[in-house]
């Protein structure tokens, strides 16, 4: 059994914020330390996890947003598991190849100076001690689901996300009525800019702010889908 998270985000630590919540979670035929090891990528402080391995059962102890993805490990925990390798490049960078688990979590960068609108948006839904945080950048938190392995098809849940904060773990604003799937196949590649540009809000969000107000710059995401690995 192996999961992984990756928040490829131009290195940044994250913390989604909002009210803490309780939930209790059962297992069945699986090591208790290593279902403690894999809740605690996503819940890494020490009292917020708690297992109780007589029971199977694990506490957790986290915000919703956080809650909903330990929920969605637990749903795919007992499932066959399967890699997901894809190529991802943002504006003129260099390609890369990434590696994740089915059901892993990612963030992609998007830029680091978004345009006036969708700050303001970002920062009016900040909790009120948090209002005058420095703007970090922007990032698409994306969600991989294998529908198919061979031929492979996977789903992408795609969520646009601004960051804020002065050091890291920083707090990450989702715009979640904003998320939307994008279908992958391994026979080409997905221009993301492109494929959304029909809606108003995610064309303000994939530009950047040039160094002349009200001059902006378009985004650049591409990614594509190389293979599914059965493990």
């Amino acid at each position: 059994m192996k999961a992984a998270v990756c928040l490829f985000c131009f290195g940044w630590m994250v913390l989604f914020a909002g009210e803490l919540q309780t939930r209790i979670y059962r297992f069945e035929g699986m090591n208790p330390e290593e279902v403690e090891e894999q809740v605690r990528r996503f819940v890494p402080l020490g009292p917020r996890v708690l297992v109780n391995p007589e029971v199977n059962q694990v506490m957790v102890i986290a915000d919703a947003a956080t809650q909903e993805q330990v929920a969605r490990l637990f749903e795919r925990l007992d499932r066959p598991m399967h890699r997901v390798v894809f190529w991802f490049r943002h504006n003129q960078d260099e390609p890369q190849s990434l590696n994740l688990m089915d059901g892993d979590f990612a963030n992609f960068p998007v830029t680091r100076t978004p345009v006036p609108q969708v700050v303001a948006n970002a920062r009016a839904r900040l909790r009120h001690e948090s209002r005058n945080a420095p703007l970090v950048g922007s990032v698409l938190q994306t969600h991989f689901s294998v529908l198919r392995a061979d031929p492979a098809r996977v789903r992408i849940r795609l969520t646009p996300a601004v960051l804020f904060g002065g050091t890291p773990p920083y707090e990450v604003i989702l715009f979640s009525e904003m998320s939307t799937d994008v279908m992958m196949t391994d026979d080409a590649f997905v221009d993301l800019v492109d494929q959304l540009a029909e809606n108003e809000f995610y064309r303000m969000f994939f530009r950047s702010e040039g160094a002349t107000a009200g001059r902006h710059t378009p985004v650049g995401l591409l990614i594509s889908l190389e293979e599914v690995i059965s493990e």
